[in-house]
């Protein structure tokens, strides 16, 4: 459930204490009243006597303003207590969901796989770093045309099944030795998010015999109630107490409509920061904030950020996949340091459009630049086919001796 502090009510204002001036007035205008109704109504006996005739005069105006006085004051107290107990019930609520809004997920381990790959991590990110131009032409998949796009290079003549089973191999692979150091009584939950011209019955046996081939620990599959970081988001809520890990596998191979499209396959090993203490995290993703149009793309940003929190001059990249022309325009008119040129990293630009993969992605390639530069990244993805986008933060892991 998304945490949103903006829909929590605001403060009760409290009450204005009793003016004392007016009521201090109303009593010596009651008893001038009092004075005046009794010499007029009094008989002669009552005027000659002095303390009788100024007990009624005076006493009842008194006494009729000390009941009121009374009844006004009560009524004060309650709404000032009332006040109170609202403001500081919206307190704890805001402390609460603030709280849970600033959960994050351990990246245990990471692996991705792009056209931009190097021989080692530091040419991948320098490769990113520098913007390195991928699109080049490929004929398509019917040989009747040619179209500009990215691919793996992994047994890229070989059917998509191959070629799927190698690249979720190379992904084991990369995460295999921190899946082995996890604790006994940890459940491996994974979340396949694959987009490939095979049915899902397939995909699940692709994966099942590679896990097996990998000599993988038991492992469950993890089902989202939305695609893409929703999932963190899901998991942030309901599963953050858990003894478990999520690993998400997220792979794009031969898309339909192939055009500026980039192939994709990247691995994420998540863990709660709250139960998981046995590895030394490599970096942490902060919880995603949704924007549900482009005119709450500042404040979505700014939210995502607070949920780190860190100030958006820190930001040293902001990382972008899957934008429509008017995400981009709205992001690009923001008066921000991360919204320019310099800091800006177009995955749509150099790599290609990643399609349903753009969240996994940019996340992955954001936690590469992020251990790189240890500096807090930005991801901003959108949705194929959706009208709303995530943004959220990569931050790098510092230790509690290094903070000290």
């Amino acid at each position: 459930m998304p945490v949103r502090l903006n829909t929590i009510p605001d403060a009760e204002s409290y009450p204005a204490p009793p003016a004392r001036i007016k009521w201090l007035s109303a009593l010596l205008l009651m008893l001038s009243v009092g004075v005046a109704i009794t010499s007029l109504f009094a008989s002669d006996e009552l005027a000659k006597n002095g303390p009788y005739f100024w007990g009624l005069a005076c006493g009842v105006p008194a006494f009729i303003w000390s009941l009121v006085c009374s009844v006004r004051r009560q009524v004060f107290i309650t709404q000032h207590i009332r006040a109170d107990a609202w403001n500081l019930r919206r307190e704890e609520v805001i402390l609460q969901e603030t709280r849970r809004g600033r959960r994050a997920l351990q990246i245990l381990s990471f692996s991705v796989q792009t056209a931009l790959n190097g021989d080692s991590v530091a040419e991948t990110i320098t490769a990113f770093l520098a913007r390195q131009q991928v699109l080049n032409t490929y004929a398509d998949l019917r040989g009747e045309d040619t179209v500009r796009r990215s691919v793996i290079p992994v047994l890229t003549n070989k059917p998509v099944t191959g070629r799927l089973s190698e690249i979720i191999s190379r992904l084991f692979i990369d995460i295999r030795p921190q899946l082995f150091l996890l604790p006994p009584d940890f459940h491996i939950n994974v979340l396949l998010e694959i987009d490939a011209p095979l049915s899902g019955a397939s995909v699940r046996t692709i994966w099942q015999d590679e896990w097996q081939k990998a000599g993988l620990p038991e492992a469950r599959l993890f089902s989202a109630p939305e695609p893409g970081l929703a999932a963190v988001d899901d998991w942030l809520d309901n599963f953050i107490q858990e003894k478990a890990v999520l690993l998400v596998i997220s792979v794009r191979l031969e898309p339909k409509n192939p055009e500026r499209t980039a192939e994709s396959a990247t691995a994420l090993l998540l863990a709660n920061r709250l139960t998981q203490t046995a590895l030394t995290p490599l970096a942490l993703l902060h919880r995603p904030e949704r924007i549900t149009d482009t005119e709450m793309m500042a404040s979505g940003i700014a939210q995502a950020l607070d949920w780190m929190p860190v100030q958006p001059d820190a930001i040293s990249g902001m990382w972008t996949a899957e934008l429509d022309r008017e995400q981009r325009a709205a992001l690009l008119s923001l008066n921000q340091p991360f919204a320019q040129e310099a800091l800006m990293y177009e995955l749509d630009a150099f790599l290609g459009r990643s399609g349903p993969a753009a969240p996994w992605l940019s996340v992955a390639v954001a936690t590469l630049a992020a251990i790189q530069s240890q500096h807090p990244q930005l991801t901003l993805s959108g949705v194929q086919g959706g009208h709303y986008s995530w943004a959220t933060v990569v931050s790098p892991f510092v230790s509690p001796q290094e903070a000290s």
